[in-house]
């Protein structure tokens, strides 16, 4: 049987995923998808990608092998449903890629993140014309790891590991998504404590009348209470276990390996 803890975070979990986590992109809307597939291992720059021939590309679609790099236009028009919202790009290739916006690289994503900003404040009816440049791999090479879902396992042995998982623009809420980080920032933090410590058991209970006080069919107008009590949570009532955070950068120069020679260069 599990500990109390651990069946607190697994519902905290799930609430944050479920409920919380969709908050942050209040208004959605479809975007036209293309893409082009370059022969072989062939990596061409912006500039001949973008003369390239494209074709309907649909989400859910496989593509592969491993190493090689597709090409991918997304276009479309800022609905006016967005305006006064920062606006986004949600895209996923199931693999590494890279934004390119007026022919410059501009964010990177991979299989964790998802979401580029490209508008900060729409008026509604802005143009959206920019391109993908997805690469067949991973963060780290091809490599797979225990933490990685099955489904990753198997899927990055086949002829086709890439996918194409997500394509959409998206309205942005700022104030929702530092919820929902905060949120399960908790419930982490909760499960690195130990089960006997006051302080794992004031987070839960803290984590559990906060849940309770969100409706799951109207979360969004619980937010304002919930941003002051998740502030309440994440600090404390002892101020002498007060926390210092440091984020350091760093670099994996040890993987290069795990590239072929020509990403590596």
């Amino acid at each position: 049987m599990l500990p109390d803890l651990q069946y607190s975070a697994i519902r905290y979990e799930s609430f944050a995923q479920d409920i919380l986590a969709p908050l942050a992109f209040p208004v959605h809307a479809s975007l036209s998808l293309t893409w082009s597939r370059p022969k072989g291992l062939d990596r061409p720059s912006f500039a001949s990608a973008s003369k390239l021939k494209y074709a309907p590309c649909a989400i859910g679609t496989r593509w592969g092998p491993v190493w090689s790099t597709a090409w991918f236009r997304v276009r479309g028009k800022v609905p006016a449903s967005m305006r006064g919202f920062p606006v986004g790009l949600r895209f996923s290739s199931g693999t590494e890629g890279t934004l390119w916006v007026n022919g410059e690289p501009v964010h990177g994503f991979d299989p964790y993140r998802d979401f580029a900003l490209l508008i900060p404040r729409a008026k509604g009816g802005e143009t959206i014309d920019c391109f993908v440049e997805a690469a067949c791999n991973l963060p780290l090479g091809i490599s797979t790891f225990w933490w990685d879902h099955p489904e990753q396992h198997a899927r990055w042995k086949e002829e086709n590991p890439g996918r194409v998982e997500v394509c959409e623009l998206v309205a942005y809420d700022h104030d929702a998504w530092a919820i929902g980080q905060d949120f399960d920032s908790a419930r982490r933090l909760m499960l690195a404590l130990d089960a006997s410590d006051p302080r794992a058991k004031e987070i839960d209970a803290g984590l559990r009348a906060l849940h309770a006080s969100i409706p799951a069919a109207a979360p969004r107008t619980a937010l304002r209470t919930a941003r002051k009590s998740l502030d309440q949570i994440l600090l404390g009532s002892r101020r002498d276990a007060d926390s210092t955070c440091n984020a350091v950068g760093h670099a994996h120069i040890d993987t290069a390996w795990l590239w072929p020679l020509v990403e590596t260069r």
